[in-house]
């Protein structure tokens, strides 16, 4: 069995999440990094495995995705990890792939990422004023979706929808660590929400702290 290839920056926290699942289940992988801004994705021979030109990618042989949650699948099945990060049993199942189809467009796209954007693409990266109304909607578009993640994904549980740690925490757990970085908490005035992610950040030691280097560079 070859090892896996994984063609990503881990300024992305989808690319983050794949490479934490392979470390933290001592997946063999070869990390290929992909500088976004000098446009290493947007290369031939990198549009050959994603013609979508973002990253991760994944390969194995002659096999590619690009889609971090199918990868994460993908080498649950495929290495046969513990089952709480992929339960086989149907509801259990259910319950992650429930937040697995929320996740995007909720704490990805319309919660931590825009909030991001806002606080830190815009201003910082890309030179774009940002108005307060525009980061405030961004403000008020994270604090409801914690609420949502809060109330339903975290209640009565400690992992999402389960007692024990899954692949929908990793997904979870990289995107709020996005806003960690330049100084936001998520967890603050939110307990449930902070004792989640120092569960998780503490059951991925020391590999969270290895691939969160770049991203906490920012901090600086």
């Amino acid at each position: 069995m070859g090892k896996i290839n994984l063609h990503a920056n881990r300024f992305s926290q989808p690319a983050r999440s794949v490479e934490l699942f392979l470390k933290v289940n001592n997946i063999p992988y070869e990390f290929h990094p992909i500088d976004v801004p000098k446009g290493d994705n947007r290369t031939e021979s990198f549009l050959k495995i994603n013609p979508t030109g973002t990253v991760p990618a994944l390969v194995d042989d002659e096999f590619s995705l690009f889609e971090s949650v199918a990868m994460i699948q993908y080498l649950a099945k495929k290495y046969s990890t513990p089952d709480h990060w992929y339960p086989k049993e149907i509801r259990a199942r259910a319950r992650i792939n429930e937040y697995l189809a929320w996740h995007h467009f909720n704490t990805r796209t319309n919660g931590a990422t825009g909030y991001f954007i806002a606080l830190f693409i815009k201003p910082r990266y890309l030179k774009i004023e940002v108005s307060d109304e525009e980061v405030q909607e961004a403000k008020e578009k994270f604090e409801k979706m914690l609420d949502a993640f809060e109330s339903y994904y975290l209640k009565g549980t400690e992992f999402i929808s389960s007692n024990t740690m899954s692949i929908a925490d990793i997904m979870a757990l990289n995107e709020l660590t996005q806003l960690v970085a330049i100084g936001i908490e998520p967890g603050k005035d939110r307990p449930k929400i902070a004792d989640w992610y120092e569960r998780c950040k503490q059951a991925l030691q020391p590999h969270f702290d290895d691939v969160h280097t770049d991203i906490f560079s920012l901090r600086k």
